[in-house]
């Protein structure tokens, strides 16, 4: 069984750059963990997620998510919008079993829109 990591980052008006990097199997540095993801599809769909949440927190100040509409989105619907952003990416390798993805706000914002309409 082969580590895996992954980064997703960008950066968002208002917000500033936000990363990934310290979770799906990758260093804060940037360097691959010892023990990471088990496939390169999980690190990815993890840095993804990563992404997102620090968004949403980020978005929504200490409080967390009080004046969006990302508090009445299922579980489903997160799902969904994972996906969506999943489809319209193309990660790049980085070496060895690393990937990465630069992401910019509209791709978030368009995703959304198809998911919650």
């Amino acid at each position: 069984m082969s580590n895996h990591g992954a980064i997703a980052e960008g950066y968002f008006p208002g917000l500033g750059w936000i990363s990934s990097r310290g979770k799906a199997g990758v260093h804060k540095d940037g360097t691959l963990k010892s023990s990471a993801c088990c496939s390169r599809e999980s690190a990815e769909r993890r840095a993804m997620r990563t992404l997102v949440n620090k968004y949403r927190y980020m978005l929504g100040g200490e409080k967390g998510m009080t004046s969006t509409e990302y508090p009445s989105l299922s579980n489903e619907q997160v799902s969904r919008f994972l996906g969506e952003l999943m489809a319209v990416v193309s990660w790049k390798s980085i070496g060895g079993n690393l990937s990465k993805i630069h992401i910019e706000h509209k791709v978030f914002n368009a995703a959304m829109k198809r998911v919650v309409g």
